[in-house]
């Protein structure tokens, strides 16, 4: 089975069907089309799959049983969110499970790109399969490999990032690795197992999720002694070993970084674990939209300006640079507080059209400059490029206050000083306000 799907691998005659067109699942379809194969994009929203379809010129459907039918490799991409309650939600990955063994036969190969828990694959994703009478790792392949696209960033595109890659037995790591290494110009990791792999992706964005925490803490106790965190991590980055900069902001936001912590705990907690790392990042991370408005709020007062009634124009609502992605974004979050204040909230995202806010939708202006028209308050709540570039003198005059808060860390305040404008850094020199009395 395998030798014959390496040969096929090598043929480009592999048909591979990708379940959901996401961030992750949308750019690998295309990788793998770039490299020859025929591929096939599942998804169980139409739109997504009619979006695909068209500016994309992808072979797609909804129907993924008949995918899985006619495809010799089947890549599941498919959200896998939290709760309510922060506990994992495994409702896609379960729904894509049920379709594919409905059409599963042998010398089919299954890889599990979504972001589980350690153990989750062979807790929910084989025995599902295994109700077929089927064998993994016998019957048909099965791999885990967890995702690493990183959304926005033109530096280091799908191509060019390492790949960890972990298969039921060896035999199963290495057709997994045949075939990303037909897309991959980067180095293929092969570990010892598919938990191991599903360990990893949680460790990377525990990590950055801790490390995020650290530095929003930080920076309100230095804003409290008369020092700007931008700065002093600008200058200890310079140090070429020991230290990896991060910088703080109004919150963290994704399908990752604040998703992958909880899928940890949840695993830790079943062997009667716990991280008080990642619960005490929660708290710093979670509170930093609430920080955010404080800062806002005590600007504007000393502007003589009140928060209720205010006019704040927020610059972005994605929660990333230059993506269009709205999942757990703290520029959202931010907007809801300070609507919820008594803020006219205007706002303006050129990736984002529009976000519902307490069942009311937000929409974006169709300009920075009807945005931040007779404002009281200019938010910079997403990092886009053109944000970077922002028209400081178009600002200073279209404004009704001449006052900026930057939650993003984009703004040279030397430059806003020279213009007439004043930038208030979320975690600057003068953003004390705030995330240390709530955290208390």
């Amino acid at each position: 089975m395998l030798k014959r799907l390496a040969e096929k691998i090598e043929e480009r005659s592999a048909v591979i069907s990708v379940f959901g067109l996401g961030h992750v699942g949308l750019p690998l379809s295309r990788a793998f089309a770039r490299a020859g194969f025929r591929v096939i994009g599942v998804d169980v929203n139409e739109a997504v799959v009619r979006r695909a379809e068209l500016e994309h010129g992808l072979e797609t459907t909804t129907d993924g049983e008949k995918a899985t039918r006619i495809s010799d490799f089947i890549i599941i991409c498919v959200p896998t969110p939290l709760d309510e309650n922060s506990q994992p939600q495994l409702t896609h990955l379960i729904n894509a499970a049920e379709t594919i063994s409905k059409a599963l036969s042998e010398e089919k190969f299954i890889i599990l790109e979504s972001t589980v828990y350690p153990g989750a694959t062979e807790e929910i994703l084989i025995p599902i399969l295994e109700k077929t009478g089927l064998k993994a790792g016998l019957d048909f392949g099965l791999a885990y490999s967890p995702n690493r696209i990183d959304p926005g960033n033109r530096d280091w595109p799908l191509e060019k990032i390492p790949k960890v890659v972990a298969g039921i037995n060896d035999e199963c790591r290495e057709i997994a690795m045949e075939l990303y290494r037909s897309i991959i110009n980067a180095e293929l990791v092969g570990v010892s197992s598919i938990k191991t792999a599903e360990a990893v992706k949680l460790v990377e964005n525990i990590f950055r999720w801790i490390n995020i925490a650290l530095v929003n803490e930080l920076s309100i106790i230095l804003s409290n002694m008369g020092v700007d965190a931008f700065e002093v991590i600008d200058a200890a980055k310079t140090k070429p070993f020991g230290f990896l900069a991060h910088y703080p902001g109004i919150g963290v936001g994704g399908s990752c970084i604040p998703v992958a912590p909880f899928y940890f705990q949840f695993k830790a907690e079943k062997l009667g674990l716990r991280s008080r790392f990642i619960e005490l990042a929660a708290e710093i991370n979670r509170a930093m939209p609430a920080h955010a408005l404080a800062v806002i709020r005590r600007s504007l007062r000393e502007h003589g300006r009140d928060l209720s009634g205010a006019v704040v124009a927020i610059l972005g609502l994605a929660y990333k640079g230059d993506t269009s992605t709205t999942s757990n974004s703290p520029a959202v979050e931010l907007a809801k507080l300070l609507a919820e204040n008594g803020a006219k909230i205007k706002a303006y995202d050129p990736y984002v059209s529009e976000v519902e806010i307490d069942g009311h939708k937000l929409r974006s202006e169709g300009s920075i400059e009807e945005c931040i028209a007779d404002a009281d308050c200019l938010v910079v709540a997403t990092a886009h490029s053109l944000f970077k570039r922002l028209d400081l003198e178009m600002v200073k005059r279209l404004m009704r206050l001449p006052l900026i808060v930057d939650g993003r860390g984009v703004i040279n305040p030397s430059a806003c000083v020279d213009k007439g404008l004043r930038c208030v850094r979320v975690g600057g020199r003068d953003s004390s306000d705030g995330l240390l009395s709530q955290c208390a």
